[in-house]
């Protein structure tokens, strides 16, 4: 089974451990790029393939960077969307079982590929989805519809080469390019029954631990930018804190527009 679009993956000091990219492998799934720094490029040798690794102009920029630098690159290949990914991934379907005579939902496992091609066919539709993805594993049991619009995406998704949004350095980045998408007048969609799963932050080596914790002014940052945001205290976050939920994301009613309406 093939992709229409690219799958990026960014990464950092994971050459041995780059757990997104060792899956789509097993599933025999070649074309993808990990995205790394400079300094990182051969360590990743010794484990991938050239073809493989798309090599950031800078070192220790941060995600923000990776993502706003990949955007750029697959926009200058003329591709209309590309996929972006965290490095440490697993990939899961959520299923509805008939156990002791009560209906019970259950994650399985489940080709990746397969989840991104059905999200591939029905973005390609719609002419105003801005970004397409899966859920978090520790939100699936909570949803009752296959879809849902207008929320953030996270980790995993499928991004629109086509708006102006920009990945901005040091923020809340994922929060923040889909405020920028929604705000545009796209719609964003994530699909409930398609689930990724990663470790708690900071439990892998490698990654982006460094970034976080060297910048407390992250969330700061991101008020700034979005101000009707509030912090709460979170004891099991970096700093002590985490962002309040918001209704911001209520305001938003756009819905998918299908080709030729």
């Amino acid at each position: 089974m093939s992709l229409k679009y690219t799958i990026y993956i960014p990464s950092k000091n994971r050459s041995d451990n780059c757990k997104t990219a060792q899956i789509l492998l097993k599933h025999e799934f070649k074309s993808f790029k990990i995205v790394i720094e400079p300094q990182d490029y051969k360590d990743y040798l010794k484990y991938y393939n050239e073809d493989n690794l798309l090599i950031l102009p800078k070192n220790d920029m941060g995600l923000g960077y990776s993502r706003q630098y990949t955007k750029e690159y697959s926009q200058s290949l003329k591709e209309k969307y590309h996929w972006t990914m965290d490095d440490d991934l697993d990939f899961y379907k959520r299923i509805n079982t008939l156990e002791d005579g009560k209906v019970k939902g259950k994650n399985v496992p489940v080709d990746p590929i397969w989840a991104f091609s059905h999200i591939e066919q029905y973005v390609s539709e719609y002419k105003n989805i801005g970004q397409a993805g899966l859920i978090h594993q520790a939100f699936a049991w909570t949803k009752k519809h296959d879809r849902e619009y207008n929320k953030q995406c996270c980790s995993c998704y499928l991004n629109n080469n086509e708006t102006q949004a920009q990945y901005r350095c040091k923020v809340k980045d994922d929060t923040d390019y889909s405020l920028q998408v929604l705000f545009e007048g796209y719609t964003t969609v994530n699909f409930n029954r398609f689930i990724y799963k990663n470790p708690p932050f900071g439990k892998v080596k490698g990654g982006l631990t460094s970034e976080y914790t060297n910048n407390p002014n992250r969330y700061d940052d991101f008020l700034k930018l979005w101000p009707s945001f509030e912090l709460k205290k979170s004891p099991n976050s970096i700093h002590g804190y985490t962002i309040k939920p918001n209704r911001i994301w209520k305001t938003f009613d756009q819905r998918p527009i299908r080709y030729g309406n």
